[in-house]
């Protein structure tokens, strides 16, 4: 969620291995999606239709090859809520992209919106307590946008860009043996990807279903005010473009049924486990 809006590091020379990693979002020769299953959160224009207002949340994503970086999930207003953001135009990755969040109630896609602003007391403390959904709820009441708006803005008002050309050459003079290097990052990012993708949960799941859905074991857990939360994912960082990065799951527990899940604030890593303290979830790296 906020990570989005802290990635200060996205801007270097040649993107900070932005193109090679956007790489991630094409298409074979064939015409076919190259990419396993929820390699990235990028879309194409072709992706665009699938979002119709009424289709079923598991219809849209086996469309997208389960695609997307899943934010947050809870009940509000008696039903269940939850958003999967998407780069638009590159997202992040690109001067001139967007991300746009999908708004899925009762597991049927409603609308997209534009990430909401935050809270403003994160400017003095910028921490979530554990089972404050918030942001998600403003979302859900935010106006829906249209990617060709979107599109229309970007095209009318294009980022300047800012290349140092002498950097840009290193790189591509060592690109081959880069990206030979980091394939291994890549391949485990999207296996990591696709085995926590918190997509696949539903709100008012038991424990033993969510451990059935990531076949696995808690990194962490613990009692807060608002229930029981469990942390499921890896204690391993990657060498990976933080937007396609991963993310850990905190699932949050009230009587034995799921009533909230937080994936967008908790980067995979040790860094994203750090950050889960005192009954909060801080959204920048703890300092040592």
């Amino acid at each position: 969620m906020l990570a989005i809006a802290f990635l200060s590091g996205c801007g270097g020379a040649p993107s900070d291995n932005k193109a090679k990693d956007e790489n991630l979002s094409h298409t074979d020769s064939l015409g076919g999606r190259a990419e396993p299953q929820s390699a990235s959160a990028l879309l194409s224009s072709a992706d665009y239709a699938a979002f119709r207002p009424g289709r079923s949340k598991t219809e849209i994503l086996n469309e997208l090859d389960w695609r997307g970086n899943f934010q947050t999930a809870t009940e509000y207003n008696g039903k269940s809520a939850s958003a999967i953001s998407y780069g638009v135009d590159g997202g992040p990755l690109s001067n001139n992209g967007r991300e746009i969040w999908a708004i899925f109630v009762d597991d049927k896609f409603e609308k997209l919106v534009e990430p909401p602003p935050g809270n403003p007391e994160w400017a003095k403390t910028p921490r979530i307590e554990i089972g404050d959904f918030g942001y998600l709820k403003r979302a859900t009441e935010s106006n829906a946008v249209r990617i060709a708006d979107l599109e229309k803005e970007i095209a009318a008002h294009p980022a300047p860009s800012h290349v140092d050309w002498g950097l840009t050459a290193v790189f591509l003079a060592f690109s081959p043996a880069l990206e030979a290097k980091r394939a291994p990052a890549l391949k485990k990012n999207r296996a990591l990807r696709d085995e926590y993708n918190a997509a696949r949960l539903k709100i008012g799941m038991t424990e033993a279903e969510v451990e059935s859905i990531f076949k696995a074991k808690p990194l962490r857990s613990g009692e807060v005010k608002a229930g029981s939360f469990k942390v499921y994912g890896s204690a391993e960082s990657l060498d990976i473009t933080a937007y396609l990065h991963y993310s850990n799951v905190l699932v949050l527990f009230r009587e034995g049924k799921l009533v909230g899940v937080d994936s967008g604030d908790i980067p995979g890593g040790e860094d994203g486990l750090r950050r889960i303290r005192e009954g909060f979830i801080y959204l920048l790296p703890q300092q040592n």
